[in-house]
């Protein structure tokens, strides 16, 4: 999806001012902690240093995510000590039209493919669609082809095992990141790769929810087949704990 001047991109701001130093736009330890373990050149695109960690001289290690279970509080009292590393103002907001959005892309069916081989649903080369979802991923962030093969040197498809399928799962998770709408959540609700943190912000005993609710208005205009629907599926409870169809 192209953004233009009249199609603005989600984070141009109305005014056009754009603020570099919004703690509001920090970014999360899952992602980051990828980034930084795998030693991913897309980190060093889409984010920034955290002020507090600019004198290492291991560049990945400048960056720092904040726990996405933690209170706001606390998030907001880490970035306040610049341990937080922020979106890259410079590269996604470098204009109205922003960066392109991805619905359904050539990384994410590269991927998919890999874990469908992987699990025994189709013959073929997991490690090529693999190779394949990482490359078209760091293409879309300009990363170039030496810094690509460099990464998969490094960071290589293990066989079709359970590390194999962990690895397919966290470069698609990685390759979602700021695109491709609920794709990371769906997946994380699907498969549990990466393992999300929870904590006292969740706010539901420990558990990462699965669903939305039904809203009060499908209860005012349609409650015979609300009911009924969730009679056959949730034993007849409306919560965000309850595993539908689809995860099964």
């Amino acid at each position: 999806v192209v953004y233009n001047t009249i199609n603005t991109y989600p984070l141009w701001p109305s005014n056009g001012v754009v603020v570099k130093n919004d703690k509001r736009n920090t970014l999360g330890a899952t992602f980051v902690n990828i980034a930084k373990t795998t030693r991913d050149p897309r980190l060093l695109v889409v984010a920034l240093p955290a002020e507090a960690l600019k004198g290492n001289a291991d560049a990945y290690l400048r960056y720092g995510g904040g726990k996405t279970g933690d209170l706001q509080s606390t998030l907001l009292e880490e970035a306040g000590k610049e341990l937080l590393s922020m979106i890259n103002f410079d590269y996604w907001e470098a204009s109205a039209a922003g960066v392109p959005a991805i619905q359904l892309g050539a990384h994410e069916v590269n991927f998919s493919i890999a874990e469908g081989i992987n699990r025994g649903w189709l013959a073929g080369n997991a490690a090529d669609y693999y190779s394949k979802g990482v490359t078209e991923s760091m293409k879309f962030y300009n990363i170039s082809q030496s810094e690509i093969d460099k990464f998969l040197a490094a960071n290589p498809y293990p066989g079709n095992t359970e590390k194999g399928l962990q690895k397919i799962l966290e470069q698609k998770y990685m390759a979602f990141f700021e695109n491709s709408g609920r794709q990371a959540f769906y997946n994380y609700r699907r498969t549990g790769i990466p393992a999300f943190d929870i904590g006292q912000s969740n706010a539901n005993n420990n558990q990462i929810p699965v669903r939305w609710a039904y809203p009060t208005s499908e209860y005012t205009t349609n409650e015979v087949n609300v009911k009924a629907s969730l009679k056959t599926q949730f034993n007849g409870a409306d919560t965000q704990n309850g595993v539908m169809w689809l995860v099964k």
